[in-house]
């Protein structure tokens, strides 16, 4: 079953908005629950719960892609497709079934792919955005309640600290001196490379869970980062509903430059990592369809993916490099 039987594999790319309804539910559900169970650790395990429902679910998209990628290989070994794949076929019929599977773009291959992941995320980030903002900030005593409120110093701890480490001293209480203090271009590029491959290698090891956890993460990471941001600057200009929508759209906007790219890296290292946990796990199948053949070709797209992915975080941590000197004063 998946995503409790609202979503199916082969027909998610016409039910994305769902796919992200659902992300936002869920998340918000393992907020409450995580913070209620094991409220010590539910900074760690309300991400945890987030992902467990769609797990099954990406996993068989990403097997239909490395199945289809399957196909545009043997599409390229014609003796292969007329005796073997397409034995009750005329040839007329599977001449064309190969001329289509030979002209499937790289951008067609993936991009289906692509959205599941980008409907994830961001049905699970606007999630954690909007609980970091409505949630009380700190612990406070709640008496005997049976379901207790979650509170952003709890839920949001370890992504806290994630932000202090990553924007350095913010001891001014400066959004912009804390970035400028304690970013420069090697740790952001270094730090992005090491969630590229951790996207791809725990998608290869555990399935789509591990890019599903990683991802998430990063969605509560950023949540966290939005949500100090637009403290800071609310702290300044008052607390009211139009301030608050104003700012955090700006401050989520300023994001975007550099977040696109390297959140798009992020998907290509699952999507690469889940194509070759598949084709090791059906390695069994490729004695007749000369399996070398199939290997490579396969394998020359995950390659492909993860030069692209690779560009692509070189390209967000120049941005993001640029964007942060840009707030040095002249």
């Amino acid at each position: 079953m998946y995503a409790f039987g609202l979503l199916e594999p082969e027909t998610i790319k016409n039910k994305l908005w769902v796919l992200m309804l659902l992300s936002f539910m869920f998340s918000s559900v393992s907020i409450w629950l995580a913070y209620n169970i094991f409220p010590s650790y539910s900074s760690i395990l309300a991400v945890v719960f987030a992902v467990i429902p769609f797990i099954p679910l990406v996993n068989a998209v990403l097997e239909l892609q490395e199945e289809g990628c399957e196909w545009i290989a043997v599409a390229n070994t014609k003796d292969i497709i007329y005796d073997s794949i397409y034995p009750k076929l005329d040839k007329d019929k599977k001449e064309v079934i190969s001329s289509y599977l030979q002209n499937v773009s790289f951008i067609d291959r993936n991009f289906d792919s692509l959205k599941v992941y980008a409907f994830f995320f961001i049905g699970i980030s606007i999630s954690f955005i909007l609980w970091y903002l409505i949630l009380p900030e700190e612990e406070y005593d709640q008496g005997g309640r049976i379901i207790k409120i979650p509170t952003v110093e709890m839920v949001f701890s370890e992504q806290t600290k994630v932000f202090m480490y990553l924007h350095g001293n913010q001891s001014t209480g400066k959004v912009a001196d804390s970035i400028v203090g304690g970013y420069t271009f090697n740790k952001i590029l270094i730090n992005n490379i090491i969630i590229l491959f951790l996207c791809f290698s725990l998608t290869f090891i555990l399935g789509s869970g591990g890019a599903l956890f990683i991802l998430s993460w990063n969605a509560s990471v950023i949540a966290t980062a939005i949500g100090i941001e637009t403290n800071v600057i609310l702290s300044g200009i008052g607390y009211s509903f139009v301030n608050y929508v104003t700012t955090v759209i700006q401050v989520a906007s300023s994001l975007l430059l550099h977040g696109v790219p390297e959140i798009t890296a992020y998907f290509l290292g699952a999507i690469a990592g889940g194509i070759l946990a598949a084709l090791i796990s059906r390695r069994e199948r490729y004695e007749w369809m000369r399996y070398r053949f199939v290997y490579v070709s396969v394998s020359k797209e995950i390659l492909i993916l993860m030069v692209v992915a690779v560009l692509l975080i070189v390209l967000g941590a120049g941005i993001e490099f640029w964007m942060i000197e840009s707030l040095q004063p002249l």
